[in-house]
């Protein structure tokens, strides 16, 4: 069975998602401080923080929520009926297995977050980001469209977020049981094994990438890891203090891994433009950025490096 079918069967959003930004050209903007940009930029590595020590800890919380009352809405059942009719008992099976794992993606799981990056925002950005990640120094890179459509088998997932309540998770349960009463030979031709797996992930992802409708606007995208299931040749772990706390972190390491189909994944072939938030200093930063991007090997930095002239507001006292 083509994957693609599985993919337009059981994650709808995922698939309308993924087809509107390669369809828009649209890039991905990481909002961030200019300290990190400097590390990202100087170490050509991202981090992957875990889900336990960030701000992401009570979405998942949401997001596990949402799929727990979902899963016994009567769009729920009717979707785990719909498994059991080609394969009986199987979704009992799915859900003990991911109920079994649930400890790992709340404690060893692994993210960094990007947002979709509108054309009109290429100077200035989005406000809304810098207030809540740039604090006084803020900087977003801007990656190209292709950078997080990679292939999938190194251990790194893309997904978008679902900014959804607990009824629109319902809906989204009576549509992919629509579309497996639709396509019953194909989902029995993918075997129980490979059907298990795919509800396996259907719920993983949905408790790691569904979030709150207030947060609508972030149009975020995540990239996930659980070292407990998948080995990745991209990521390094180490342990770091961040804000004071030792914790682990992996790294994504921007580099070619030609042996597992890996390329262009140099910052040199991803980063399109970076952008300086409101900030304290913004003709430092402006200048420090074509710097570390000259030492990186960019050959016309000056092009790449734009000052957001939105005025900084100095919180009153």
């Amino acid at each position: 069975m083509n994957p693609d079918q599985l993919k337009h069967i059981f994650f709808p959003h995922t698939e309308k998602q993924t087809e509107a930004v390669k369809a828009d050209g649209l890039r991905f903007a990481y909002y961030t401080t200019a300290a990190t940009a400097y590390s990202i930029i100087r170490n050509n590595e991202l981090w992957m923080r875990n889900t336990s020590t960030m701000n992401d800890y009570l979405e998942v919380a949401h997001g596990f929520d949402c799929l727990n009352a979902a899963i016994k809405s009567p769009e729920g059942v009717t979707l785990m009926a719909a498994i059991d009719e080609l394969f009986p008992g199987l979704s009992q099976q799915a859900i003990g297995h991911f109920n079994g794992w649930l400890p790992h993606f709340r404690q060893d799981t692994y993210i960094t977050c990007v947002s979709e990056h509108l054309p009109h925002e290429d100077n200035n950005g989005r406000l809304s980001m810098w207030r809540a990640y740039g604090g006084s120094s803020g900087v977003a890179l801007v990656f190209k469209p292709d950078a997080l459509f990679k292939p999938e088998d190194v251990g790194v997932y893309a997904s978008p977020v679902a900014y959804w309540t607990p009824g629109q998770v319902q809906q989204e349960m009576a549509l992919i049981a629509g579309r497996v009463r639709e396509h019953p030979a194909l989902v029995g031709a993918a075997g129980s094994a490979s059907i298990q797996n795919v509800l396996f992930n259907m719920f993983r992802f949905a408790v790691l990438c569904i979030k709150h409708p207030g947060f609508a606007e972030e149009r975020e995208w995540r990239l996930i890891t659980c070292p407990a299931l998948e080995k990745s040749p991209l990521l390094q772990q180490t342990v770091e203090v961040v804000r004071g706390t030792p914790q682990l972190v992996q790294h994504i390491r921007l580099k070619d891994v030609p042996e597992h189909g890996i390329h262009n994944l140099t910052l040199a072939a991803l980063l399109d433009r970076v952008v300086i938030g409101p900030c304290d200093y913004p003709d430092a930063t402006y200048k420090a950025m074509i710097q570390l991007l000259k030492e990186a090997g960019f050959k016309e930095p000056s092009k790449l490096v734009h000052v957001s002239d939105i005025p900084l507001r100095v919180a009153s006292a």
